[in-house]
């Protein structure tokens, strides 16, 4: 059997009406590995959920067009470091997770 495997993907978020402007912020995603999967979740009152810092740490590979008081941020650890942030994080955590679901190939 020989398989396609999509390893990365560009996502424009539509966070503060992003896409509309002349240069949007681009964020480069990754899929991740079913062992890096396992390390982004945690228990939690007896139920196993998603570390959400955890993924996006791992799932940004880089951002572009984002300047935040004339400084470019350009990785994940730049979003979670800046204040006023949330939305953006939430909305690409959102999509992290959705493309990292567990995936089964079917025949």
């Amino acid at each position: 059997m020989e398989l396609q495997v999509l390893r990365e993907t560009e996502y424009v978020p539509k966070w503060s009406k992003n896409e509309k402007e002349a240069k949007p912020i681009k964020v480069k995603l990754r899929y991740l590995t079913p062992g890096e999967r396992d390390e982004c979740y945690e228990w939690c009152d007896g139920d196993l959920v998603p570390n959400r810092q955890k993924f996006f740490l791992k799932g940004v590979v880089s951002i572009e067009n984002l300047v935040v008081n004339d400084e470019k941020l350009k990785t994940g650890q730049d979003v979670l470091d800046t204040p006023g942030l949330d939305g953006l994080f939430h909305e690409i955590c959102t999509v992290i997770l959705k493309q990292n679901a567990r995936q089964d190939l079917k025949n």
